[in-house]
């Protein structure tokens, strides 16, 4: 996903924010996307009355299963937008996508060698490469490497 450029990342969740909270913020953070996560909701009363263990839960006194709790997480992983627990209500929010390409620059989970634009080399003559950020990589040997080459390399500790 992270090559693949995934912006906005939908989510359904059974459960509670209350427990997911945490994964949800973590998905926008991990990836540096908009996360959006649907919680569902479920009651005592959404079970039919002959479900096996539907007497069990009435006698403990359970009314909410899952509370609900949908969530818009930004880039940074900053709750924009949730909805209230046992509630089912729209969410709005404005999702930049520029927020998107602002939080990818401060955050790189391929390496920077995963970039072609950085990973990038030219000869400048004399054997030696150099990165486009300016930093020297190892001479660019022949593929079939002869004695006199590994001699080359040996010596000066390549």
């Amino acid at each position: 996903m992270y090559r693949g450029g995934e912006d906005i990342h939908f989510s359904l969740r059974p459960g509670n924010s209350a427990i997911c909270r945490d994964v949800v913020c973590f998905a926008a953070m991990e990836r540096r996307v908009w996360s959006l996560a649907c919680f569902g909701l479920l009651s005592l009363a959404d079970i039919p009355a002959d479900f096996e263990f539907h007497p069990d839960l009435q006698a403990q006194s359970v009314e909410a299963i899952f509370l609900g709790g949908t969530m818009i997480v930004d880039p940074t992983g900053m709750v924009v937008a949730t909805a209230r627990d046992g509630k089912e209500e729209p969410l709005f929010a404005e999702l930049s996508l520029a927020a998107v390409r602002k939080a990818q620059q401060n955050f790189d989970p391929a390496g920077h060698y995963a970039r072609q634009t950085s990973s990038t080399s030219t000869s400048n003559g004399a054997g030696w490469r150099r990165s486009r950020d300016g930093g020297h990589v190892l001479p660019k040997l022949p593929e079939r490497r002869t004695r006199a080459d590994r001699r080359h390399v040996e010596e000066r500790g390549w």
